[in-house]
């Protein structure tokens, strides 16, 4: 009763809070024990894993060359001057290189900085999409260790219970109140319920060893896992308002304004120093690159807005699936208690108590992942915010000046 009153309890604030897993209880006393949280989870990852690193130096080599294509255009062929090629049959070809067009200059002086401010914005959007699911994973490794310490400690506390129905059927025997097969049966769920607490521990330790690897950590390393900051949300979800701040800081979705800007510039100066309509048939495909550019800005926000909404979805999911639970680990917490009880009053079978242990504890851990669910979606609604943007702006801006000063 003790435990199910307390997780009633814990229910009733609406959140779970995680206490601290075996593995950091164990760990107490070591020095070697890195305390993890998960902000400090994700950004070991991007720093330290393979993938953070492999990211990063994309987005630089894409950069680099941006920087390099961007130095060759401004600098230009020479004007002026006689250029020679090689031609047909060895014969070579002079061209000479008039003086720039109005067109090109003003390309040069107004397109081509739009040109790769947008290629450079592309680079900066894979970069961020790539750190973006390299967070969700950390987030889903996270706090799958988490519920494994969880299914460790829910067996610990199963085989607890059956020792003590052990100790009572031997109890009962003893003085001729049951027979001996109960005895036989409640030893042998208790060999079972310690196998199973041996399987959870092994689950564990495959957690723990994908969560390490994902953050570029030794595989031997000693690792504790902190309880997660409150995951409650603050006032009433608002999904509209979601909505429009996941598509303002979506890289996904800047990346396409700037092509959009990109595609109205080029329409823009083809008018201005070409005669307008003069030339329909140029002027016609730089106007369809201007639809095409829109419509891919338009779909890139559906996507995000689909995301926010699947989510919200899944929040709600949650919520049901831990009020329901919450019951029904109340209920088999209570049928638990009074099987025991008529057992050794003589008024029901041994199977019934074993049964009724068995609900009890499929019913707690289908509550502790209803609850672990609820929390990786809300930390995923944080990613979808916005979580960690400013540091991978300021990792951009970093490497980016860093290019500029070679230049």
């Amino acid at each position: 009763m003790k435990h199910s009153v307390r997780w009633a309890a814990v229910l009733t604030l609406g959140l779970l809070l995680l206490f601290v897993p075996s593995s950091a209880r164990e760990a107490v006393g070591e020095e070697a024990a890195e305390l993890l949280t998960l902000p400090g989870a994700v950004d070991r990852a991007m720093a330290e894993g393979d993938r953070g690193q492999r990211a990063r130096l994309e987005m630089t080599e894409a950069l680099l060359e941006a920087a390099d294509l961007q130095r060759q255009h401004e600098i230009g062929p020479p004007r002026g001057q006689t250029m020679t090629f090689p031609g047909p049959n060895d014969e070579p070809v002079r061209i000479t290189i008039g003086a720039p067009t109005d067109l090109e200059k003003a390309e040069v002086e107004e397109l081509l900085p739009l040109q790769f401010a947008a290629v450079r914005q592309v680079a900066r959007a894979r970069y961020s999409a790539q750190m973006a699911a390299l967070r969700a994973e950390v987030i889903e490794l996270y706090f799958g260790v988490l519920l494994a310490e969880m299914t460790v400690d829910l067996h610990r506390d199963s085989l607890q219970r059956l020792e003590a129905h052990q100790e009572s059927a031997e109890l009962l025997h003893e003085r001729g109140r049951v027979a001996k097969i109960d005895v036989i049966r409640a030893r042998a769920e208790v060999s079972g319920g310690e196998a199973d607490l041996r399987a959870a521990g092994r689950a564990r330790d495959r957690a723990l060893l994908a969560l390490r690897d994902t953050l570029g950590m030794d595989f031997d390393a000693q690792l504790a896992l902190a309880d997660p900051p409150d995951a409650s949300v603050s006032g009433e979800l608002d999904l509209a308002a979601d909505v429009q701040l996941a598509i303002e800081v979506s890289p996904e979705v800047q990346s396409a304004e700037a092509q959009v800007k990109l595609a109205h510039k080029e329409e823009q100066l083809f008018r201005e120093h070409r005669g307008g309509y003069t030339r329909r048939r140029s002027y016609m495909a730089r106007s369809l690159a201007i639809d095409r550019a829109e419509q891919t800005l338009g779909s890139t926000e559906r996507v995000v807005e689909r995301q926010v909404r699947e989510l919200y979805s899944h929040l709600a999911e949650m919520d049901e699936k831990r009020e329901a639970l919450a019951d029904q680990v109340e209920l088999a917490a209570r049928a638990a208690e009074v099987a025991t009880v008529q057992y050794e009053a003589g008024l029901t079978t041994v199977t019934d108590v074993l049964d009724s242990g068995v609900r009890l504890r499929e019913a707690e851990l289908a509550q502790r992942e209803a609850e672990v669910g609820h929390m990786i979606a809300l930390a995923q609604r944080d990613a979808l915010l916005g979580a960690g943007v400013a540091d991978l702006d300021v990792e951009y801006d970093r490497i980016r000046a860093e290019i500029d000063e070679l230049r």
